[in-house]
């Protein structure tokens, strides 16, 4: 099997993985925990990013949930397909295994959405970052070429296990950054400027460990 082979049955095994801890969250997660969770996660973005641009970004997501699945019609057909109101936990005590089954997956269609709407509200809190990224990541290319350029003056051998690492770096970024955005735990508004300085130094690292040309 050739390394473009190998690569493809990688990123398809990530993808697989990550789909795989997504549903996990999703059909694990107790309604009630993820809502603390998102309310704490809206209060630091406030704390961090200040209010009114934390309001406008947790607007923004909304908007596009809105958009993709509330006027569409997709959110309201996903709630009348589940009966949410045929029974109480609280208000019945001998609940039958279809009501526990039912009250089980209502709870299950509940927290996806839940989940999506903060994922959307996520994306939109991480574009706010894409300015900076481009002033801190385009220094360390430009610094980096400088240093391609000296290398290519002497005889300095080029690591390939540091040139291995920032490439993986790089490439499995999206597939953690992916599988982060969708978790159901409180998430730092301070993660995305922590990447943005991680990929910059790795996308550094890398032009300057590339091989030489002979």
């Amino acid at each position: 099997m050739s390394s473009s082979q190998n690569r493809a049955v990688s990123w398809k095994l990530l993808a697989v993985l990550a789909a795989l801890g997504m549903f996990i969250f999703a059909f694990v997660v107790n309604q009630g925990w993820l809502n603390n969770e998102v309310r704490r996660e809206r209060i630091l973005n406030r704390e961090v990013l200040g209010t009114s641009t934390a309001i406008d970004a947790e607007n923004r997501g909304a908007r596009w949930f809105a958009t993709l699945f509330q006027n569409s019609g997709i959110l309201d057909a996903s709630y009348s397909a589940v009966d949410f109101t045929a029974v109480d936990p609280d208000s019945v005590i001998d609940l039958t295994p279809l009501d526990t089954a039912k009250n089980w997956f209502a709870q299950r269609v509940q927290v996806i959405w839940t989940m999506l709407l903060q994922l959307f509200i996520r994306i939109s809190t991480c574009l706010l970052w894409w300015q900076y990224g481009i002033l801190v990541g385009l220094p360390f290319v430009v610094d980096a070429l400088v240093v391609r350029r000296i290398k290519s003056a002497n005889f300095r051998m080029a690591s390939p296990h540091a040139f291995k690492l920032s490439y993986l770096t790089i490439t499995g970024a999206p597939f953690v950054i992916a599988l982060l955005l969708f978790a159901p735990f409180v998430l730092s508004p301070r993660l995305m400027p922590a990447m943005i300085l991680i990929l910059s130094f790795a996308l550094w690292n890398g032009i300057c460990q590339f091989a030489k040309r002979a």
